[in-house]
């Protein structure tokens, strides 16, 4: 008789921060992936998942910050008075807003490639178990997380197409997956 364990993954990745500075948690930098599942003890067999993640990595949410920096260096270098280093950041400043045009807030490819490998490696902690069944996913009406959630799925999909996923999304999620903006105690 097999016994069966109860997996939660917590992604923010649950041994991922491995070789990571604690001083990062939490910071923007790519998250790091584990390559292999965890062991399970001898005689268990997972049964569930519950992952719970953030957006991968993503372009600045709006051109407003992007854009005053801009004016502002455009306005020095008007006056004469920027730096080697200040042209410098006016066009790496004036690149991020050609190169980002469009894009405001949307999964960068990195992002993606994020979602797909969160999903192997779900799926790879799961075994046979998550092959078939069932699986649903909510996100908030927040377009990055939404795009996380359909990547995120839609790679589990492709590595399985015996899973049946149900996704949603929208404000009525806000108070589970957005306490911190909709909870001011």
């Amino acid at each position: 008789m097999k016994k069966y364990l109860l997996l939660i993954l917590l992604l923010w990745l649950l041994p991922a921060r491995g070789n990571v500075p604690e001083y990062t948690y939490g910071s923007m930098l790519p998250l790091h992936v584990p390559e292999e599942a965890p062991a399970w003890p001898e005689g268990y067999e997972p049964f569930y998942v519950n992952h719970t993640g953030r957006h991968g990595a993503r372009f600045m949410s709006s051109d407003k910050k992007a854009r005053n920096l801009y004016e502002c260096l455009s306005k020095a270098k008007d006056a004469g008075a920027l730096s080697s280093k200040g042209r410098a950041l006016l066009k790496l400043t004036e690149n991020v807003l050609l190169a980002s045009q469009g894009k405001w807030g949307t999964l960068t490819p990195l992002g993606e490639s994020q979602e797909r490998q969160i999903a192997s490696f779900t799926l790879s902690c799961m075994g046979e178990s998550l092959k078939k069944g069932k699986a649903t996913a909510c996100a908030t009406y927040v377009p990055r997380v939404v795009m996380s959630m359909y990547e995120f799925c839609y790679s589990l999909s492709i590595l399985t197409s015996r899973l049946e996923m149900t996704t949603a999304e929208g404000r009525e999620f806000s108070p589970l997956l957005r306490f911190f903006a909709v909870n001011n105690s």
